[in-house]
């Protein structure tokens, strides 16, 4: 099966540090609209549905400022994801429970600013 997640959030963010290495710290949080689905062939006598749950994310930013306008970016956080999951099969056994949709998340890049 596969689980598609989208969350929305929002959250707050507190920065340190001298002017050229920033440090942030942030929590996010929101509603997370989850859908599960079989992939294949299957699906045709099964089915499995996800419930929309809440989704909490703290990370760490860095900012370092290598010219004038120019400054490398990292990001790295955990989401926290639990949406209830119900799997039906083709004999009329119901299965619930709670899926661990986890994730790691990381992103690095470069800023320029226009103005």
């Amino acid at each position: 099966a596969r689980l598609r997640v989208r969350p929305l959030m929002g959250g707050v963010a507190f920065t340190v540090g001298p002017r050229n290495v920033l440090v942030s710290f942030s929590v996010v949080t929101g509603p997370s609209f989850n859908k599960a689905q079989f992939k294949g062939a299957r699906g045709v006598f099964e089915s499995i549905e996800a419930d929309n749950s809440w989704a909490l994310r703290p990370g760490v930013g860095v900012t370092w400022t290598v010219a004038p306008r120019v400054a490398v970016v990292g990001f790295g956080g955990y989401m926290i994801n639990r949406p209830g999951v119900v799997y039906s099969d083709r004999f009329g056994t119901t299965v619930r429970g709670r899926w661990k949709a986890d994730t790691v998340v990381t992103s690095v890049g470069v800023v320029y600013s226009v103005f």
